[in-house]
């Protein structure tokens, strides 16, 4: 009898590896501190895209974990990603949720991080 009935792996094989990806906090100023404190005192952007896994849903996730509630004043929310690392470059923003990538391509030299993920897929 034993493989005649169909197990959950049948229905949910994975059909290919995705690759996966680190992501931080990233401020220029100094390194982000896993605190309460530290977020409401800075300036932290996001998308505002609640399906967006680098820009919203991990770094929220990160938060409450942490247990960091942070202050309405102190959230910054754009509406697509250019409008965000603008506010960034321009330090509209003091914090935001980076990949390794997304710090090349910005041109930033000297990045702070901590980890949000070791690995987003």
């Amino acid at each position: 009898v034993e493989g005649m009935v169909p197990t959950h792996q049948d229905y949910y094989a994975k059909v290919f590896d995705t690759p996966t990806y680190p992501l931080y906090w990233v401020a220029v100023d100094k390194k982000p501190v896993a605190n309460e404190h530290y977020f409401n005192s800075h300036r932290v952007g996001f998308l505002d895209d609640p399906h967006s896994q680098t820009m919203f849903l991990q770094p929220h996730d990160w938060l409450q974990k942490h247990g960091i509630k942070l202050l309405p004043e102190n959230s910054r929310f754009y509406s697509d990603i250019a409008s965000l690392e603008e506010a960034f470059l321009s330090r509209e923003i003091d914090v935001m949720s980076m990949s390794d990538t997304m710090i090349d391509l910005l041109g930033i030299k000297k990045a702070y991080r901590l980890l949000i993920n070791d690995a987003v897929e």
